[in-house]
């Protein structure tokens, strides 16, 4: 799969999945939601359904496309900070998304970002949400979110 810069709008197949996990992995690969449905069922053949998604399966997926994937915030909360080498250890201090974002969308390069409960791409001030139907918005409309607390968020590359 050649891999695409920056973001795109979300792409859905008929019937396929309009949650956030795979809208925010859609608008990274290019790839429509369905192969990322087919790819964490196949990897994970217990998953009869992907309503929600775990980190893993969102890194997996990305690694999967051949991306890399590099971790630059977890909130101490988050699951699996703590398997992160002590010398790569990310940015650890809490903040909700209106912080993160002032410090990191501008930027020109591409991010997943997981707030309490949800995923969010964002890439060079624009974001794609399921809140925006998979659309790309500057990051300034992401009001619904704003002031939800980060857990993790990965450089894309």
């Amino acid at each position: 799969m050649a891999k695409q810069k920056g973001l795109k709008p979300a792409q859905y197949a008929a019937g396929a999945s309009h949650y956030c996990g795979p809208t925010s992995l859609s608008a990274i690969t290019g790839n429509d939601t369905a192969d990322v449905t087919r790819f964490v069922r196949r990897k994970w053949p217990w998953r009869k359904s992907v309503k929600g998604m775990h980190n893993e399966e969102a890194v997996e997926y990305l690694k999967h496309c051949g991306f890399r994937v590099e971790l630059v915030y977890a909130s101490m909360k988050a699951e699996g900070w703590r398997s992160v080498p002590r010398q790569t250890k990310p940015d650890t201090k809490p903040m909700n998304l209106r912080t993160w974002l002032d410090e990191y969308a501008a930027r020109r390069e591409t991010y997943l970002v997981n707030v309490t409960g949800h995923y969010i791409a964002v890439h060079n001030g624009l974001a794609v949400c399921t809140s925006k139907s998979g659309r790309m918005v500057p990051v300034a409309e992401l009001t619904r979110h704003i002031g939800r607390q980060m857990v993790m968020a990965w450089r894309v590359s």
